[in-house]
């Protein structure tokens, strides 16, 4: 390496390094031309991302609760729609016990790009010491209602 550094203070090339800068030049172009890929997917992909909705699931225990955390999302605009389900039956197991509860279900529907804050919401806002938070990727959306729904 140090060689190098020479080579490229002095600017003397000797016919027996020209091969060697040749293919340091050549590694260096292949080098920067698969950044550039790598860049241009990274961008392609985040704002493919961010044109694609995605729907998360939670539950509440209470009315008022569902109805803060759907509010709220909405105002904040993190989602475009929030469906109440109310009367949901969750069966389940917590700290070794059975449990047998009513719930009410929300179906948040938002774009991709606010994955992550509304995540950050939901631990943030939510009473259960272990929010249900997961979110799908819809296989077919109605462009029209796509296009609302990620503006």
């Amino acid at each position: 390496m140090g060689s190098s550094l020479t080579l490229a203070r002095s600017f003397s090339i000797s016919p027996a390094d020209t091969s060697q800068l040749i293919s340091l030049l050549e590694f260096a172009n292949y080098v920067v031309a698969f950044v550039q890929i790598d860049l241009w997917a990274a961008d392609t992909y985040f704002s493919a991302m961010s044109d694609e909705l995605r729907i998360g699931l939670t539950t509440c225990d209470n009315a008022d609760v569902a109805d803060r955390i759907a509010f709220e999302l909405v105002e904040r605009s993190l989602a475009a729609c929030v469906k109440i389900d109310p009367n949901v039956r969750s069966v389940y197991r917590y700290k070794g016990e059975i449990q047998d509860h009513s719930e009410i279900r929300l179906m948040v529907k938002f774009a991709a790009r606010n994955s992550a804050a509304i995540e950050s919401f939901i631990k943030a806002n939510h009473p259960y010491i272990i929010p249900e938070w997961i979110v799908l990727r819809p296989e077919s959306v109605c462009q029209k209602y796509l296009e609302w729904a990620t503006e």
